[in-house]
């Protein structure tokens, strides 16, 4: 494989982050403008489309375990199973009390929230003691499996239609069983693993034989562009019907959408990582320094700039009620990188703290 400085996930993880924080500062002109208004549809659909952000994260998560596992020639349980201790299990239970407590401080929760053990089991054991965090629960869900998925991975790994067969075959029969039987049971079903069963399985995947399956993508570019494209499309129209089931009696088939929202995501992931290796290795002027040097920062401290973000979202929400739909779109351009790099500031700092770094999946001082 080759030991080398992955520049492109770098490039990609600090895209991918910005994706998630204009996610998330979307939701505000969703609320404050009219319903229905071609102005809140604008900002709604620009939402929606950002989608495959977070199973983005999920993908380069898994993909960078086979890729060093790869790199070291075997896969350590233990050595797994303590690291992602540090890198997750401590900072998720560490940021679900955060949020918990600011959320008791602002009178979001009482003290009878918290003497309710279905409570702590909905937060904790489902990563809603703020949304983001579900992000957080499914990795430790994924990372639990891994000594069970990198064999299987592995032994495809040269085989892209057995592991795409793998990846969506089982991910169609959980969409049929989740509509069919298990949401009447278990309506947080889809806040777990199996939900992103393909993105995880085939992350894990792709790290094995990163650089051909780059070379491969790299060869069929226009291909990947065009069907991306289409999926585009694709999701665009029923993102403009999910919007319109705001304030509209409609109803459609989610199981094209849901099949669709698969595809587009996956695309979305192996374009922006072809667009992320254009990025690394163009030759770049000085401003184009500067925009690199803010990526490789954001990408460095992309963990506690999402675990962290939702405060100062919390703050925004409070402050930002603006009823002009041409003005937010300045607001968000500007407020995304500057939110981003203020976040990246706390984190570099948080992550120098003996006991803060913790927090920050860090298990020493640095």
């Amino acid at each position: 494989m080759g030991n080398r400085n992955l520049k492109e996930i770098a490039v990609l993880r600090s895209i991918v982050m910005l994706m998630v924080i204009t996610i998330h500062f979307l939701n505000l002109p969703h609320v404050c403008l009219q319903m229905g208004s071609y102005g809140q549809g604008f900002y709604v659909i620009w939402r929606a489309m950002l989608v495959c952000a977070v199973p983005c994260f999920m993908f380069l998560s898994m993909m960078m375990v086979s890729y060093h596992a790869k790199e070291k020639e075997g896969f350590d349980t233990m050595k797994f199973f303590k690291k992602r201790i540090y890198r997750i299990v401590i900072p998720y239970l560490a940021w679900s009390m955060i949020y918990l407590a600011f959320y008791y401080v602002v009178h979001r929760y009482t003290k009878e929230d918290f003497a309710k053990a279905s409570n702590w089991i909905y937060w904790l054991g489902y990563g809603k003691a703020n949304d983001h965090l579900y992000f957080m629960m499914i990795m430790c869900q994924f990372y639990l499996l891994t000594p069970l998925l990198y064999p299987l991975a592995k032994r495809y790994q040269n085989s892209l239609g057995i592991a795409l067969a793998i990846g969506l075959l089982p991910q169609v029969a959980i969409y049929w069983l989740n509509r069919l039987y298990i949401h009447e049971v278990y309506p947080l079903f889809t806040s777990s693993f199996a939900w992103y069963w393909c993105i995880g399985f085939l992350g894990l995947w792709f790290g094995f034989e990163y650089e051909k399956n780059i070379a491969f993508f790299k060869k069929h570019c226009k291909v990947i562009v065009a069907l991306n494209a289409i999926s585009f499309g694709i999701h665009f129209f029923y993102s403009n019907k999910l919007w319109h089931q705001l304030w509209e009696k409609i109803s459609f088939d989610t199981f094209p959408y849901t099949v669709n929202m698969y595809s587009y995501t996956l695309l979305c992931i192996v374009s922006l990582l072809l667009f992320a290796m254009k990025v690394s290795d163009s030759e770049k002027d000085g401003f184009q320094n500067k925009i690199n040097g803010f990526l490789n920062e954001v990408s460095k401290y992309s963990y506690g700039i999402y675990l962290m973000h939702p405060l100062f979202m919390f703050v925004l929400r409070k402050k930002l009620t603006i009823s002009n739909p041409y003005l937010w779109l300045p607001i968000i351009l500007v407020t995304v990188p500057m939110l981003t790099y203020l976040c990246g500031v706390i984190t570099k700092y948080g992550e120098k703290l003996p006991v803060v770094s913790y927090a920050f999946g860090v298990s020493r001082k640095k």
